[in-house]
């Protein structure tokens, strides 16, 4: 590893994003699944149009592990590769104003690694909520790519996760929450791109017991190169008469896929999200 270290980016973005576009054309699971996924959400485009959007999905996951390299193991500032745009850091500002915490959504889209040490670089208390790896190599990796860049770690499989988080909220910091997976923990079936999706119900959860502000944050690579965090805060007003957590995941779930449609290729089209069917 130490070799990227002496790269520039730019070279590194380059052959990282190549080996991407390598591994994309490649016949194996991680490929079909893919292809699956953009039938399914996206049947009005054409076969061409799906393949060019999942290219670009590899070969920005490559430039994205590129910048996490490079800031990783070389002193480069994650502001660098980062930036926010006009009116996230006043959202930012009034979250830790408010002196309760805040929840932000996020998923796996653009450089959400860089996003995080990003904000947590300007200033800001950052948390997110890990899965260990069944390599605890990978997962010592995470634990010190992140803390080395003041982005705290708390570990789904810690016993003490609710103690910690509520400790997250009453130290008036941020809890940023990866909400796009179809994981092993409770939740509920909710809409997203028209689909029921198993989505984690601790957020909205949160969210209902506590009344805390909830923000959506994602990144997004400009034609600069740069990667550019946008933040809003999201309306959690429950109508009558309805599940309040059901609603509230899916406001979340409905934020994520409305930043998925705008930047498509910037999502990981390769996972199962709709693995976890409800039952009959």
């Amino acid at each position: 590893m130490a070799v990227f270290s002496i790269l520039p980016l730019a070279f590194l973005r380059m052959k990282f994003g190549f080996l991407g576009y390598i591994v994309a054309r490649l016949p194996i699971k991680l490929n079909r699944i893919a292809k699956e996924n953009l039938e399914a959400v996206f049947p009005e485009k054409s076969p061409a149009e799906r393949k060019k959007i999942l290219l670009d999905c590899y070969s920005g996951l490559g430039r994205c592990a590129a910048e996490v390299v490079k800031v990783g193991l070389t002193d480069m500032k994650p502001s660098a590769v980062c930036r926010f745009s006009p009116g996230t850091r006043e959202l930012f500002d009034s979250a830790i104003a408010a002196g309760t915490g805040a929840i932000f959504i996020t998923g796996h889209i653009g450089n959400w690694e860089i996003m995080a040490s990003y904000t947590a670089e300007q200033g800001y208390p950052v948390y997110t909520i890990a899965k260990e790896s069944y390599d605890p190599r990978f997962t010592g990796l995470i634990k010190r790519f992140r803390e080395s860049k003041g982005v705290h770690c708390l570990w789904k499989g810690d016993p003490d996760i609710k103690e910690k988080i509520i400790g997250v909220f009453l130290s008036g910091a941020l809890l940023g929450v990866l909400l796009d997976q179809d994981t092993k923990v409770p939740g509920v079936f909710a809409d997203f791109f028209g689909r029921k999706a198993f989505t984690a119900s601790l957020p909205a959860v949160i969210a209902v017991k506590a009344g805390l502000p909830v923000f959506s944050a994602f990144t997004h690579r400009d034609d600069d190169g740069m990667n550019v965090v946008t933040v809003k805060k999201l309306d959690l007003s429950v109508p009558e008469g309805v599940d309040p957590v059901v609603y509230i995941t899916t406001v979340f779930n409905r934020a994520i896929e409305e930043n998925i449609r705008k930047y498509p290729h910037e999502w990981v089209w390769m996972h199962e999200r709709w693995k976890t069917r409800p039952k009959a």
